[in-house]
């Protein structure tokens, strides 16, 4: 609901606008925003270069099947397929290496590391994921809150008595930690 349907309000005018915001900083408390890490920062944006090169490496994994299926297929692509693949393994083995040594340097991500593959169930390569979406929150989330954040809260649709349909996850939020913990690479 936007501030202007909370407030009653039918135009929408930079006094108004104005009145809206001055009765938000009222109503809410402040909380400062302070910014993330920079070995988080750089944590995140190498686990999501891993996920890039491990979606390539299916599809190109996925194109060689279908190739090798195929009654027209030219053993040059083939051949082509194959080396790709193996750049793709050695690319996303040296960014795991390079965020195991960034994890190694920081001393707030090795402990969290630890206590995800602590957890069974949990392997080096999920583990590295989920600390790469999760160490940019802030410790001081509720659970709802990290649940909200990765998406994984129900959504319920009911109106009246008529319309109950069933509850559905939500989808809203952070898809890589989705993912992370749905389909582990």
């Amino acid at each position: 609901m936007s501030g202007f349907a909370a407030t009653l309000r039918r135009s929408k005018t930079d006094p108004a606008d104005a009145q809206v915001l001055a009765e938000y900083a009222r109503r809410m408390p402040f909380q400062p925003w302070h910014p993330p890490q920079a070995a988080a920062l750089e944590l995140r944006a190498i686990t999501r270069h891993i996920a890039a090169l491990t979606q390539q490496r299916t599809q190109q994994s996925n194109r060689l099947h279908a190739l090798s299926a195929s009654s027209a297929a030219a053993r040059c692509v083939q051949q082509d397929l194959k080396r790709s693949l193996r750049d793709l393994e050695r690319r996303t083995e040296k960014m795991r290496r390079a965020a195991r040594a960034l994890i190694a340097q920081d001393a707030e991500l090795r402990p969290r590391l630890a206590l995800l593959l602590s957890m069974p169930g949990i392997g080096e390569v999920s583990a590295l994921n989920l600390l790469g979406e999760l160490a940019l929150l802030a410790p001081s989330l509720t659970v709802r809150q990290w649940v909200a954040h990765s998406g994984l809260d129900p959504a319920h649709h009911d109106s009246g008595t008529s319309v109950h349909k069933r509850s559905r996850i939500r989808r809203a939020g952070n898809r890589y930690l989705r993912r992370a913990l749905y389909m582990p690479l």
